[in-house]
């Protein structure tokens, strides 16, 4: 994790993330009023998942300046609703911890499920404060309860699926130091067809969002198309790139809807509740391919290095060696290179005399002596038994 001296400007990195998208969910709607969205959520619950409980102050400031500068709020309210938010992220934080401790070492599906079970329970628990705090301090009638708790917590849950994979993994990259086994570069897109990528992507809200505007009945184009190319980066780019493209691409399609820019925006608050849950699986289908492309790609890095690699000694095996061997010789123009064939004299009497185990550790001391003087160029291999 990060040492001590950079977490306060992290926490104010997070406090100003959680703003910034939380003024952009109000465009639509008043500051009085449930938005479609709430990507802010994911910003709080990423940076409670990283650095753990104790970072229960950034959704409490981060919700008292909301309401002190963009969305002013009764003060009744405002306290409902800064220990709706911090209870649910704490909620959260403890099912995952509790159930996906090694969420940070996996990053599989499971994992992922796990942690969007989490998600739920903070946005049913938040959801359930707001609308109460809502009602009691007078902003909302007792008939629009229920309503407006189910339009809170998908808002919630929308943040939490679209937002909190792109925080979460930037924080993990940027900070952790247990990081799981990555798959080599060359699993994943070229440089060549990941601009291909971008430049389609491109073109291809710009013409979504020309078609929405000019014709409404065309604007399932907001979705189908980025949504083909999202499926794209899922099967072809890392899970990074894929959660920020993901989380932006969801952000400008609600944004886009919610405005009215891709048809009429949604008039009742059952069609919001209903446009926002499909938001909300749009956006989870990205992720979820992506989480299990990224699962079958370790699962083969760890094929591959258990094959590569001696499992007595950490060094390379024979089958490694002797592919390395080839690529030296086939290397144009040819390289000068030397191989240098070792072997124990009379190591049968170790293991005979003092056991196979004795031998073994005898094997991996001599490797550590060869690693420790070997310039990093240089090539160790275990041939088979002592050579």
């Amino acid at each position: 994790m990060a040492d001590r001296g950079r977490l306060v400007p992290i926490a104010v990195a997070m406090v100003g993330a959680y703003l910034a998208l939380a003024w952009m969910a109000l465009l639509a709607t008043g500051p009085s009023e449930v938005t479609l969205i709430w990507p802010a959520t994911g910003v709080a619950y990423a940076s409670m998942l990283f650095f753990g409980w104790r970072w229960w102050p950034v959704p409490a400031i981060s919700v008292l300046l909301l309401h002190l500068t963009i969305a002013p709020a009764p003060p009744f309210l405002v306290c409902w609703s800064i220990v709706g938010n911090v209870l649910g992220a704490l909620g959260g934080v403890w099912f995952v911890r509790r159930f996906v401790p090694d969420v940070f070492e996996r990053f599989d599906v499971p994992a992922g499920a796990g942690v969007l079970a989490g998600g739920v329970g903070l946005a049913m628990v938040s959801a359930s404060f707001g609308a109460l705090g809502m009602w009691l301090s007078g902003q909302s009638s007792a008939s629009e309860l229920l309503t407006n708790a189910l339009r809170w917590a998908i808002g919630d849950l929308y943040g939490i699926i679209a937002v909190m994979p792109a925080v979460l993994l930037g924080l993990q990259r940027r900070y952790s130091t247990s990081a799981p086994l990555l798959p080599s570069s060359g699993a994943y897109a070229s440089p060549s067809e990941r601009r291909v990528w971008l430049g389609l992507m491109f073109l291809v809200l710009l013409g979504a969002a020309w078609l929405g505007s000019e014709n409404p009945t065309h604007a399932l184009a907001m979705v189908g198309l980025p949504l083909a190319l999202l499926v794209w980066a899922a099967v072809r780019l890392p899970p990074l790139t894929v959660a920020i493209a993901n989380g932006a691409v969801s952000l400008l399609m609600a944004m886009a809807l919610s405005l009215g820019f891709a048809g009429p925006a949604p008039a009742t608050p059952i069609s919001t509740a209903t446009l926002a849950a499909f938001l909300c699986v749009i956006a989870a289908i990205p992720m979820t391919l992506s989480l299990g492309m990224f699962q079958s790609r370790q699962a083969a890095a760890r094929l591959l290095q258990r094959a590569n690699t001696d499992a007595l000694t950490g060094t390379l095996s024979r089958s490694a060696f002797e592919y390395q061997a080839r690529r030296a010789l086939q290397r144009v123009p040819f390289q000068p290179m030397a191989v240098a064939y070792i072997d124990l004299d009379r190591f049968r009497l170790i293991n005979d005399a003092m056991s196979h185990a004795v031998g073994d550790d005898l094997i991996c001391a001599v490797a550590g002596v060869l690693r420790a003087n070997l310039p990093a160029q240089d090539e160790l291999a275990r041939i088979g038994g002592d050579e």
